[in-house]
Formats: C-alpha cells, sequence, structure tokens
C-alpha cells in the first residue's frame, strides 16, 4: 500500500500460519544486520500488517507473541562459533546416516574400502599403526568437542572449534560422526578443563592406540577396549566416562572404522597425527631367556646361546676370537602374520673395531641384509607383513676378535 511519500507493507496471515515453528534455520548476521531487522520487527506485531484472503480472524495474541520473540531472539544471537558447531552438527547426523546406510552389519571395509580387514592396525597385507593411532586421536579430540559444545550450549556457553583450540587436524577433520550421550558426573567444568589442557586426552588415546593393536576390528573389541580404559587422574577419568558413555552407540563404531580407513588413505600418506610411543606386542630383552612368547609360538637357536657372554655380549651371543661367529634364530609364530620387528644388535666392539658384519631377516617373501652393521648396540627395524617362519642371522666373519649378540627382540603381529 502506497500514500504520498510513505509504504506500508502488509502481510499474509494464511501463509503465516502455513509455517512451523518447530523447523528452525540457521543463520550467521553481522551486529549491523541485525539492526537493521530490528528496525523493522516492532511493525510486525500491528494487526493492520497482516491480512487473510480467506476471512480466517487474525489472533493478535498470536502475532504479538511472534513478533516478541523475534526481537528476543534477534538482541540474543548465538555466536558464529556456535553456528559453524551447529552446521558441525548437522553433518556429522548426514554421516551417520550415510555409514548406516553402507553398514552391512559384518565388514568394516563395507562402509569404507580402506578400514581394517583384520587387526585394527591391519588391512590387508598394509601395517597401519600410525593410521589407528591417527584415527583413535581424532576420534576422542571430536567425542571430548562435541561434550564440550553440548554442555555448554545448555549453560548459555558459546562453543568452540576444533580450529579454534590449534587442534590441526588437517582434512581427516571432515570425517565426523558418532554421537555424544550425557550422564551422571560429566560436568561442563572437567570436560573443559580436559579440552583445555589436552594433556587427558592425549594420555587416553595412547592408552587406546596400545591396547587396539593386534586385536580383530569388531565392535566388540571397540567396545570392550574402551570399557577396560583406566585413569590415573580426575580429567583422564573425565575422557573415559565420555567416551564410555558413547561405545555402545552403532554409529560411533562405524565412525571410528571410516576414520582408520579415511587415515590410511593415499590422500593422507605420511600426515599421521600419532604422538604416542610404541608398545610392542611382543618384546623380550637381554637374559630373560624364557622368551614368553605368545601362546602357540616357539624360537629355537640354531647358532648362538641365551644367555651372559664375553665382554659385555649379552643375550643370544657367540664370541669365538678367531673364528667367524653367527647367531641365528627361528621363529615359529604358528601362522600369525609378522607386521614388523625390531632387533638390537652388535659386532665386536671396543678398540680395533673391525668393519663389515651383516644382520639378516627372513619371513616368507621378505628377505632383506643390512650391511655392515655397527660395533655397538644398535636398533634396526623391518616392517615385514609376512606370514611364516621368521630367521635371524647376525654374522661377523672378518677379524680375529669375532663376537655378535642380539639384546633385545620386539615384534608386531596379527
Amino acid at each position: 500500500m502506497t500514500h504520498k511519500n510513505w509504504v506500508a507493507i502488509q502481510y499474509q496471515y494464511d501463509e503465516l500460519m502455513a509455517l512451523s515453528d518447530d523447523k528452525r534455520a540457521l543463520y550467521c548476521l553481522s551486529e549491523r544486520e541485525i539492526a537493521v531487522l530490528l528496525t523493522t520487527t516492532k511493525y510486525a506485531g500491528f494487526r493492520t500488517r497482516w491480512y487473510s484472503d480467506t476471512g480466517v480472524t487474525i489472533d493478535t495474541d498470536l502475532i504479538q507473541s511472534i513478533q516478541s520473540n523475534l526481537e528476543r531472539t534477534l538482541t540474543k544471537p548465538m555466536s558464529c562459533g556456535d553456528f559453524d558447531n551447529q552446521l558441525t552438527v548437522t553433518n556429522q547426523y548426514m554421516q551417520n546416516f550415510v555409514r548406516g546406510q553402507l553398514w552391512d552389519g559384518t565388514n568394516n571395509t563395507s562402509v569404507n574400502p580402506l578400514a581394517p580387514t583384520g587387526n585394527f592396525n591391519y588391512t590387508g597385507s598394509v601395517s597401519q599403526n600410525d593410521a589407528l593411532c591417527t584415527a583413535i586421536t581424532e576420534y576422542i579430540n571430536q567425542s571430548m568437542l562435541m561434550a564440550r559444545n553440548t554442555l555448554a550450549t545448555a549453560l548459555g556457553i558459546a562453543s568452540v572449534t576444533a580450529g579454534a583450540l590449534g587442534w590441526l587436524g588437517g582434512a581427516i577433520g571432515a570425517v565426523v560422526g558418532g554421537v555424544v550421550v550425557l550422564g551422571a558426573g560429566l560436568a561442563y567444568g572437567l570436560v573443559n578443563d580436559a579440552v583445555i589442557d589436552r594433556t587427558a586426552i592425549d594420555s587416553v588415546s595412547c592408552m587406546m592406540y596400545n591396547a587396539m593393536r593386534g586385536i580383530p576390528a569388531n565392535r566388540t573389541n571397540f567396545q570392550n577396549v574402551i570399557g577396560a580404559l583406566s585413569g590415573t587422574s580426575n580429567e583422564e577419568d573425565t575422557v573415559i566416562n565420555v567416551l564410555n558413555l558413547a561405545r555402545g552407540n552403532l554409529s560411533n563404531y562405524l565412525w571410528f572404522v571410516d576414520l582408520i580407513g579415511f587415515a590410511s588413505s593415499s590422500s593422507q600418506a605420511g600426515l599421521s597425527q600419532c604422538g604416542c610411543t610404541q608398545t610392542w606386542e611382543w618384546s623380550w630383552s637381554v637374559n630373560a631367556c624364557t622368551y614368553g612368547l605368545p601362546v602357540g609360538w616357539s624360537l629355537t637357536v640354531n647358532s648362538g646361546s641365551c644367555g651372559d657372554g664375553v665382554g659385555g655380549f649379552d643375550g643370544f651371543n657367540v664370541y669365538t676370537g678367531a673364528a667367524s661367529a653367527t647367531v641365528q634364530l627361528t621363529i615359529d609364530t604358528n601362522g600369525d602374520t609378522v607386521e614388523s620387528i625390531r632387533v638390537r644388535g652388535t659386532r665386536n666392539f671396543g678398540g680395533g673395531i673391525p668393519v663389515g658384519g651383516s644382520l639378516r631377516v627372513q619371513c616368507d617373501a621378505f628377505d632383506q641384509t643390512t650391511a655392515p652393521i655397527t660395533g655397538g648396540y644398535t636398533d634396526y627395524t623391518y616392517s615385514i607383513n609376512q606370514t611364516g617362519d621368521l630367521i635371524i642371522t647376525i654374522n661377523q666373519n672378518n677379524s680375529s676378535f669375532n663376537g655378535v649378540c642380539i639384546n633385545q627382540l620386539e615384534i608386531d603381529y596379527s
């Protein structure tokens, strides 16, 4: 309606009544944009602003209530951090739905073709310790952030983003999902402290990483590992509580194996977020000549002996003087796949160290020789990913002072 120098705008009441208060949209507005909207909202409550083509009686109390709520909402906006958080939650629901549709009830690869098919840290013939560790780190990061922001929203406190906290997760940060479940003992203060400090998050991440390596990748083991976590501080207990409350939800498991698959993809090669010290699945060290092998394994000393040797050669050793020296071990892994091995060994050391010596590691198609090796204990690590007997040979053959020794062995297997 136009009259001389002013314009009056009327609104269709019937269209208004066809809309819902339950469906909400998100807008991130500037202060200036909000101010412009507030200059017009007062008039929305006027009876003369509304008309009906169908002759419906206009409920003035209703439109004044809508106008009042609109003004209150515009004067108490959520931050754009909350806006970003809501977008994340929406994306999270969508990704959960898609994974649920893909999931065939059994195979992790139905969710992500690069998800683990054997153990959590093993896909086909590829060892993926870094992928597992990265996935756990991201899973716990996002779980804690979801819990923090959910509790904050209930208290009217602004949400925070991973970027604002300096958590640089890279592209894997876009792989969201799961749910957050609030329960007894989960207070905003404790969760926020754990998120800000990160020490407890990092500690629990490494607990979970070392517990998951070498066990079959299935939902039951996922739940059991989380259920067995035990903290040493209030902050660690808070992180574990967040994980435990949600561990039974299928969407959390599917999200987790999707994270592993994404972390192992070629686009993520070399982008490990793992800050954990590796704990090997089987470890042996000097003088422990009972070995403590995994169930079903056996170890045969083909050449040399185990125990205290000459001149500090303690472990699997031989010291021959003028003759060549060889220590050889055969480990029957009972059909398990050897993923990687660390050998700590030495040849002659001390004054007049001769050059030479070699360390050979064999397992089915894997056959690698390191030569020369150094005098003095040195770590040699090999990524193997083969099934069969593991043969380790250390040799020194070009000196009148010949001696070799292996004093530590560590193996990852599946």
